[in-house]
This record gives structure tokens, sequence and C-alpha cells, in this order.
């Protein structure tokens, strides 16, 4: 391993995973916090893991999942969705706590986003996306109430969501007032469809049915910057 790229960070997500397992021999997060931590006493010493900062991204995979997985049977989707995500955000805060307990003194999670807005929801139908809104609010109010919890529970700031969710929002309803940020006059087109590429890349939001373009992330990071440092430098 090439220790000297070890200062940039490490990665261990595999695309379309989740809390839960998403999609056959695809590590679930659990897993993931495994394999982080076979790496502790041997790539990553106790003093680099208390000046470092883990991110923690969990963003739906395990709600499409379990919305596809319901799409034939709509009653059973919409009485079943409100348990589940009480079940995914319990299993976060399990996983945010044993983060913490491996070492790590600032841990990040992102709200989810209005994930409605997504062009991979605009075919759904009208009976599942009309809930979408209630539901994610549903999972953020929960993720708010963990978060509090685990940090009452270290008795300072360990842990801090990123508000991806109103930041997202914002990106979307900017009219040029956002300085520094350019409006996206069709913020829920995909830029990359059937095989080929929009002619402007940095016009469009969305890359694909679910991902934003790197523009899209310069945005939401231009508006975020200020709140996530002071969120993760205060003690």
């Amino acid at each position: 391993m090439d220790t000297t790229r070890l200062q940039y960070g490490m990665s261990f997500a595999y695309g379309g995973t989740g809390v839960f397992d998403t999609r056959a021999n695809y590590p679930n997060m659990t897993v993931q916090i495994n394999l982080f931590e076979q790496l502790l006493g041997n790539v990553y010493s106790p003093s680099e893991l208390s000046s470092s900062v883990a991110l923690v991204s969990v963003a739906g995979n395990d709600y499409i999942t379990f919305v596809l997985a319901h799409l034939n049977s709509p009653a059973e989707l919409l009485s079943g969705l409100k348990s589940f995500i009480e079940k995914v955000v319990n299993q976060i805060e399990v996983d945010l706590r044993r983060i913490r307990t491996l070492g790590v003194k600032k841990i990040a999670i992102p709200s989810l986003t209005p994930v409605w807005y997504t062009p991979a929801l605009a075919n759904l139908p009208e009976s599942i996306k009309s809930i979408v809104p209630e539901k994610v609010k549903y999972h953020n109010d929960l993720l708010q109430k963990s978060v509090a919890k685990l940090n009452n529970e270290s008795n300072h700031s360990a842990f801090t969501i990123i508000d991806y969710y109103n930041t997202f929002l914002a990106v979307f309803n900017n009219t040029g007032e956002i300085p520094g940020i350019l409006p996206f006059k069709t913020p829920f087109i995909e830029c990359y469809k059937n095989g080929t590429v929009c002619d402007d890349p940095k016009s469009a939001f969305f890359w694909d049915p679910i991902h934003p373009t790197q523009e899209g992330w310069k945005s939401v990071y231009k508006v975020l910057r200020t709140n996530i440092t002071a969120a993760l430098t205060k003690a």
C-alpha cells in the first residue's frame, strides 16, 4: 500500500450499497466498517484517527431498493415504508456509535436530499411519488434525533449532520441570488441519457437519473462550505 496517499483519506464505499444489503455480494455499511477496522493499528494509528473525519454517506439506496421491491404491491409499500425508515436510521445510529468507539473523533453524515426531484423518480406512479417528501422528512427528523442522542452520550459534538436537504433545495431554487453559483435552468433533466451527453454538461445539475454532475456538486459545496468548516472544527 502506498502510505503516502493516506493523508488524502480512504474510501470504503461501494456504489449502490446501503445500510443493509441492496445488491447481491455488495458489502453493506457494517461490512465496510469491518474493512476499516482491519486497518487499525496496521495502517492507521490512534493519533491519526483522532485527528480525522469520517464521512458516513447514506444516499438512499436502501429506500430505492425497498421501493423497487414493492412496486407491484403499493399497499404493502405504503404501510411498510415508515417502519423500514426507522429500521434504517436505528442501524445508522449503531454504525455511527461503532465508528466513534473505534477512535474517530469527528463523524459527519449527510441528510437525505429532496430525492423526489431526481430524474430517477420522474416515472414512478404518482401515488408513490406523492409520499416521498413526507418520508424523506421523517428520515431526516429521526437522523437529527439520533445524532443529538449520540452527541449527548459523548458530551461533545463528535457527530454533525451535513444539510444536503436544504442545500440541494437552495441550489435548485437559485435564480442568481447565491454568489458564485450560476442557476441551473433545467436542474431536473439528466445530462447523460441513452448513451448521449448533453451539449453543455456545466449547465446540468444531474449527470444521470440519480447522481449530480461535477458542476452540481460544486454548487452544493459552495453553499455548504462555511457551515461544514464551522461544524467540523469546533470542539
